[in-house]
């Protein structure tokens, strides 16, 4: 659809593996070195792991498209078997029958063909795709099949690939012979770092016909953070952007492209990407609409607080229990159980992860139980925060601004504006409400009627925003 557009020759970040695509990462490059020493050293079996998406059957596609004129080389997929039989499958895979036989016939036309490949002084090679479906029973079957080699010669060789769960399956004790033949370290594929990313996104437009640059250096940045290095959702991520760009009719994706491509997308909770940080922009929600201060419907905790989709990365049980925690906190203050709420925000906030998102939460409800001293500490201590990404400590710093200007707390929120100043200049109305504070030192917002003012207009803003956007990722 884009293609034209953007002056490529074809699709240049589609989810089909590819191996003409792949990129040399130093994973990647790694995972492909030690596939072909254990070719070398006759390995009768080899395992490689990875996340679903970080390149596992591009890889192996480039391994045997580098290999076949040496060996014979087959690709076996378990995705959907139900039956507690391999051989079928293999066969089918060589095209050596295309009906169920018996099992003695099934090892008979195998064996042969695995001798009539040897005397050819080439070596079958079995790769099991998604090998973590396997049972014990097919694993050890597997087993039997590598009896095929003699003690002179390595006539057939498999590599299992799969999910990182393959690994628990051959740490059974009933899989200790199987475990004993993987004679290397288990090769794990993991995702890309920043740097590589960024390269990566270059890669595939280059190798789609680019001569440009399409992505900038901060949308490919982004691009980073919401995939969390996983190529299959950095993939899924550019083709949104791209498209987003075509509709646009920008020549260039920028930050602000690829936050609006992604937002529907994570708020619908449809990829496992992590949060786009839709406030990064420093765009402002100044909304004056009367919003309820409950979660709003797109909020993602509305949706299913207690289970983020599809995470990459197994955590930590305290980090796991730090979630739920956080997630209950969002479901009392949804129902303004303010002071619960708050118990569950300190407890999430124990995690350090989670220290910024939750303090900032629980400063919302003294917000809205009006007390107004013990909000202003619960925004000081969300800064303290060590994993506070840029966009989460701008949003904080402003609902401290805005909290010590209305409790006129002057001097202090001046302090505070000034910070803002220094480190982001345009953001928000913050050069107007620093100009302001600064010509005089007293104003009315303790007056009932600026209070109703704020209350109505800014914190059920703020509360919009760090619902749906900032705190999306619980």
């Amino acid at each position: 659809m884009y293609e034209s557009f953007f002056d490529l020759n074809k699709k240049p970040f589609t989810v089909l593996p590819d191996s003409r695509y792949l990129y040399p990462a130093s994973a990647h490059r790694s995972a492909l070195g030690l596939l072909e020493y254990s070719i070398r050293c006759e390995a009768p079996f080899i395992v490689l792991i990875g996340d679903p998406g970080t390149g596992k059957t591009s890889l192996l596609q480039k391994f045997a498209s580098e290999y076949s004129d040496q060996h014979v080389i087959r690709m076996v997929s378990t995705v959907g078997y139900e039956s507690t039989q391999l051989l079928p499958w293999i066969l089918l895979s060589l095209e050596l029958s295309e009906k169920q036989l018996d099992p003695i016939e099934s090892f008979y036309r195998l064996s042969k063909f695995v001798e009539e490949t040897c005397v050819q002084d080439r070596r079958l090679i079995l790769v099991i795709d998604e090998a973590q479906t396997l049972g014990p029973k097919q694993l050890e079957e597997l087993r039997l099949l590598s009896n095929l080699n003699s003690e002179s010669a390595l006539k057939i060789q498999m590599i299992l690939a799969g999910h990182p769960d393959l690994i628990a399956i051959l740490k059974r004790k009933d899989l200790r012979q199987f475990a004993q033949r993987i004679a290397l370290d288990v090769l794990q594929l993991k995702p890309l770092a920043s740097e590589e990313t960024v390269k990566y996104i270059q890669h595939r437009l280059k190798m789609a016909g680019s001569e440009c640059e399409v992505f900038t250096m901060s949308a490919r940045e982004l691009i980073h953070r919401i995939s969390e290095g996983n190529p299959r959702l950095i993939n899924q991520v550019c083709d949104m952007a791209l498209t987003e760009a075509f509709e646009e009719q920008a020549r260039v994706v920028t930050k602000e492209i690829v936050l609006q491509a992604t937002r529907k997308r994570y708020k619908a909770w449809l990829l496992p990407l992590a949060s786009p940080e839709e406030n990064e922009t420093g765009e402002a929600d100044n909304s004056d609409d009367d919003i309820e201060t409950k979660n709003s419907p797109e909020d993602p905790h509305q949706v299913g607080a207690q289970t983020h989709p599809l995470r990459l990365v197994q955590e930590p049980d305290s980090l796991s229990h730090a979630r739920d925690h956080y997630a209950d906190g969002v479901q009392l203050k949804s129902s303004r159980q303010f002071d619960r709420a708050i118990e569950m925000f300190h407890l999430a906030a124990q995690a350090p992860p989670l220290l910024i998102k939750a303090r900032a939460q629980a400063g919302l409800c003294y917000w809205m139980k009006a007390d107004y001293r013990p909000a202003v500490e619960e925004f000081r201590q969300a800064l303290r925060g060590s994993f506070a990404s840029e966009g989460s400590r701008k949003q904080v710093l402003y609902f401290l601004a805005r909290t010590l200007e209305q409790t006129g707390q002057l001097d202090e929120a001046v302090t505070e504006y000034q910070c803002l100043m220094g480190e982001y200049p345009s953001y928000k109305d913050v050069p107007e409400r620093l100009k302001k504070l600064t010509k005089t030192t007293k104003t009315n917002v303790d007056s009932s009627e600026g209070t109703q003012i704020f209350r109505s207009r800014w914190v059920k803003t703020a509360i919009k925003t760090v619902n749906s956007a900032l705190w999306a990722r619980g």
